[in-house]
Order: C-alpha cells, then structure tokens, then sequence
C-alpha cells in the first residue's frame, strides 16, 4: 500500500542507493591516463660538511644551496602554530603572503591545481619545482606530494612528459623530474598553464610539510625556460603579463617573527616612507661562452662598496677586478641560512677577533662572547648584522667556542664574490625589481632596520639567543691549527670577448612590459604600491569604570589548508575490474535493499 510516509522512505533509500556507486565512482574513477616516467640522471656526491652549505657553480645557473642541519619546526596544518597565518588573499593587483621560517628555509603556501602546497622561497635561483607522487626517494616520504596519478583538468603535458630537469645544489644534493603546465595560485594571483618540474628523484632534504622550491630570479637562471618554449618562471609571468601593479617582490625576514612575501608592492607595516629606501642597480652579466641567452640579467647581485668589523674597515679584493670593476659583488639569497666570502677577506675578519681559528671547510671559531657585528655599506647606507646573528651555533665538545658566519669559499667562476643569506637579510627589508623593458633597469631596494656599527649586545644578550635558537653544533675541533688553504682562480665564466655589460643598462626583453610608469628612477621616488599583511595579534585597550585601563591580547584566526596527497596513502585512484565490480555491487545491493520497502 502505497503511503506518503512510505514514499519518503523509499526516496531516502533511493537516494542512499546512489551514494555507495557515487562515493565510489569518486574514489575510484579514472582521472586521466598515467604519467609517463622519465629516466633520472645520478647526483653527484658532496664531501662538504652536511651542515654547512656551500656554492660551487660551473654553469649560467647558480641554484641555492640547501641548508641542512635539523632544527624543530610546525608547518600549516601542524595545528596551533602562528605558521597557519600563511595563506592566499586575493587583492587584486597587489598580493601578500605570510612566510614561515622551518629548518633554515622560509616557505609559502600556494596552490598547484587543486592542491595547496608549501614551497620554499629562493632568490638565488628561477625554477619551481615540486615533489610529485611517482618520487620514490627517502626524502619525499611523508611530505606532501603533486599527485600526478589523479586527473587534473588543469594539467598540461610537455613534450609527452619527455622534458627532463635536473637540478644540483652546491651541498651536493640534487633533484630529478620532468617539465609540466599546471595552473599555481599564489597570494591571490592565477597562472595558468605555468610550467613547472615534476620531481621524481631527489636527496635533497626539505622541512617537514615542505614540498618544493621556488626560484624567485631572472628568466635566464632557469633551466626551464631554456628546455621549453613560453616558459617563464611564475614571477616573471605575472611581470610579464603586467599583472602585478608594479614588476617587484619584497621580502620581510623575521625568524622569530611574522614574515612576509608581497607581490606587486611593498608591505607597508614594515615600510612607513619609501623615500628612506635605497636603491642599488643589479649587476649584469655578458653572454656565458657558447651561451645564447639575450638577457644580461642573471642574479640578484650587486655591487658591495665596503664592510667593517665593529667600525674597523675590511679590505676587500674582488675575484675578477680586471672584469667586473674595483667593487666585489654580492647576491643576496633569502634560500642560504649564512653568509659566505672569499677566503683572503674572510681571513681578514677573522683575524681581527682574538682566539678565533680556522677549524676546516672554511670555517673559523672564535669565543662565542667574542662575537662583533659586521657592517655593510653598498652605497651610502649602514647595514648592520649584529653579532648574535654572526654565530653559526656552539660547539659541543667545546661550549665556550662557537663556529661562525661568514665561511670561506673557493673563488667562483661567475665572479660573484659573496653571498648574504638570512643573517643579512633579517636586518633589512629587501625589494626585489625586475625593471621594465627598455624603460628601468632591475633594481634591489634596501630598508635598513636600524643603522648601529658597533656592538650593542652584551654577552648575556648572545648567549640567550643561541640557547632560543638551540643552535648547537656536534663537532670536535682539531687539536692544531689549520693552515690557510691556496687556491687558484678559475677561468671566468662568462664571454670576455663580447661587449661588456654596464651598470644599469636598460633590458631589452624578460622583465616589466613596457605599459608600466617608471617609479623607481624617477627624479624623486615618492610612491610605490604598497599592501599590508592580515594581523595576526589583535589588541583591545578598555577603560574600565573606576578608571584602569585593561589591554586585552588575543590571537586572531587563521584559515588552515590541507597539503597536497601525503604520501602512503591508501586511496586507489586507478578504474580496476574489481573496483568496477565493487561500486556496481553496492549500487545493486542498496537498490535492491530499497525495493524491499516499496509496496
């Protein structure tokens, strides 16, 4: 007998016979044909001390190095930490992200198709890669990973997926995979079809959560652009297509604190006036030997003018004076926790610190209350790194030793001198301007947060920082002391024989197009776009009835993301016979279940 009761009944069982095919239908539907894998090429292995990094760069690419010593960290989705503040926020033509800081790196969160990732920021380098599902390597176990079996309508293939990439680091890791398309979102802004790398192999270790790498450099360091046509790297696609409301990025650094990436503009909360910002032109490079590249621009690099220890000036002896001028250079890479020179400056430094001594692989201990700040002057400007930011950590086996910044390097073919990581970095707010084509020439803008030369921090200040850092090394140091390597100069890189490059010459292709007004040479700079992060600390000052004032701190919400397809997951995402069997089954079975019930 038929009822409206009945009637209601036999829908709801109808509709919960649909849902067995359809919740399966979605686990187990095909999403597209399988990616076809690429051979790997073997890295090369590295004799350097694992913890400390160093450059070795034998082409027209200079790729970060990866630091590697372990240290605590939460990443989004870890659940209570201030980290969860980094998500998208659209803003129209300008865009901020938060920053965290984990294991040496700084890392956002973005999205690569439909799945949000966590990628560490790089200026030292142009590629964006990305840990796919098909990586079979320790290291890509449990991070979150591109899952390159699920169908992506947004994915695009290269070549079949033939294209190979590779990448080295100067630490002696590398990373192995193939050229793609997807569309990636990053503070608010879409690309679509934007090519990135694939990984498939990699001994490169990454932070907990942390899925990729983003070079944030010119379109001439990436080996992407050289292996595929129309492939710019993601900043210089939006530089490009005059998506941003200005061609540049800037970086606010604060391991302890918020830090930031903005897009198109400059943050505000940490810039209140633009005319207090120094401008420094990048340095460009001729053609490598054999090379075709159009563009001079390869590096965030520029001129360093002087540098003094606590107010005693350094002398300083560029690699190749006869070439790139009297001046070193110096590329300022957000992906190096350290700071790294030349070996006959860096001895200077430390000869100028009593009881220091070289302890191997270019690095000197000193006492760690001996400590002194090292100031840099690129024009006119004080930048100064205190000397609680100069201490690599304390030596176990010796407490009262501690191995410092800056490390001594070999000379480098490409000429760059020295490379200025966090410990730097933390001390200003860096502005990254690609220029615009034919009209402005790239330019690095410098805001120092404080101009002090000379200590400030007393020994107890030092060791405080070290312990809230647990910045501790295990290593013994050798019982006698070091001689001073030698080492000879290699040939330079780059071709000699083509028309020098000079300094603030305008680019021909690759940067701004040319719709954009030129800000940053103008007679005068008194604007630049700017953006100002979300807070993430709320605070409410009420006067109560008799009079008292109250402050009341809270924190304020934070939107969470879950991270790519972690890795071992149990989800089949494959049409097999038997997965087809099981889905039409419990269709049947629901339905039939329900016809019981129908009269």
């Amino acid at each position: 007998m038929y009822t409206p009761q009945r009637s209601f009944f036999f829908l709801v069982l109808l509709a919960l016979s649909f849902a067995p095919s359809a919740w399966c239908l979605e686990i187990y539907a095909p999403r597209g044909p399988s990616l076809k894998l690429r051979p790997v090429v073997a890295h090369r292995n590295s004799s350097l001390v694992p913890s400390i990094p160093a450059r070795a760069f034998t082409r027209d690419v200079r790729p970060l190095a990866l630091t590697l010593r372990k240290v605590e960290g939460a990443g989004i989705g870890s659940g209570g930490d201030h980290a969860l503040s980094a998500r998208l926020a659209a803003r129209g033509t300008v865009g901020v992200v938060a920053a965290t800081f984990s294991n040496q790196l700084y890392n956002v969160l973005l999205a690569v198709g439909a799945w949000n990732f966590q990628v560490a920021l790089d200026t030292a380098s142009s590629d964006f890669w990305l840990l796919s599902s098909t990586c079979s390597t320790a290291q890509c176990k449990g991070q979150p990973l591109y899952p390159s079996a699920y169908y992506s309508p947004t994915f695009v293939g290269v070549n079949s997926n033939l294209t190979a990439f590779n990448e080295s680091f100067a630490d002696g890791s590398a990373v192995q995979g193939f050229v793609a398309r997807e569309t990636v979102s990053l503070a608010g802004f879409q690309v679509p079809q934007q090519a990135l790398a694939l990984v498939q192999t990699s001994n490169s270790t990454l932070p907990p959560k942390v899925s990729g790498l983003l070079g944030l450099g010119f379109p001439r360091l990436s080996g992407i652009s050289r292996s595929t046509s129309n492939a710019p790297p993601i900043i210089s696609s939006l530089v490009q297509s005059g998506q941003l409301a200005y061609p540049l990025f800037g970086l606010s650094v604060a391991p302890q604190g918020t830090s930031t990436l903005s897009l198109g503009a400059i943050d505000s909360s940490v810039i209140p006036n633009v005319t207090s910002i120094e401008w420094l032109p990048v340095v460009p490079f001729s053609p490598a030997v054999n090379g075709t590249s159009t563009s001079a621009y390869l590096q965030w690099a520029v001129q360093l003018a002087s540098m003094s220890l606590n107010g005693t000036a350094i002398p300083l002896h560029p690699t190749y004076p006869n070439i790139t001028g009297p001046s070193p250079l110096a590329l300022f890479d957000i992906g190096t926790s350290g700071i790294y020179g030349p070996y006959q400056d860096v001895a200077q430094i430390f000869a100028r610190i009593q009881d220091s001594r070289l302890v191997g692989d270019g690095v000197w201990a000193i006492p760690c209350a001996g400590a002194q700040p090292l100031t840099l002057v690129f024009q006119q400007k004080n930048i100064t790194i205190q000397p609680s930011d100069m201490l690599i950590g304390v030596v176990s086996g010796t407490p009262n030793m501690c191995l410092s910044w800056p490390v001594a390097l070999a000379p480098s073919s490409d000429g760059i001198d020295w490379q200025f990581g966090s410990p730097f970095l933390k001390n200003v707010y860096s502005i990254f301007s690609y220029g615009i084509d034919g009209i402005e020439p790239p330019m690095i803008g410098l805001y120092p947060l404080s101009n002090v030369t000379t200590s400030t921090q007393a020994p107890q200040v030092i060791s405080q920082a070290l312990s809230a850092a647990s910045a501790t090394v295990y290593s013994t140091l050798p019982n006698v002391l070091l001689p001073a390597p030698t080492y000879t100069t290699p040939p330079y890189l780059f071709d000699t024989l083509a028309p020098s490059p000079t300094l603030g010459q305008l680019p021909l292709s690759e940067m701004g197009v040319s719709t954009y007004k030129p800000l940053i040479t103008a007679p005068a700079i008194t604007y630049l776009p700017t953006v100002s992060p979300p807070p993430s600390v709320i605070v409410v000052n009420f006067t109560d009835r008799s009079g008292v004032v109250h402050v009341s701190t809270s924190m304020l919400p934070h939107n969470t993301a879950v991270l790519g397809r972690p890795s071992g997951s149990s989800r089949t995402i494959s049409l097999s016979w038997t997965s087809t069997l099981f889905a039409v089954s419990a269709a049947l079975l629901c339905s039939a279940l329900a016809g019981l019930f129908v009269i």
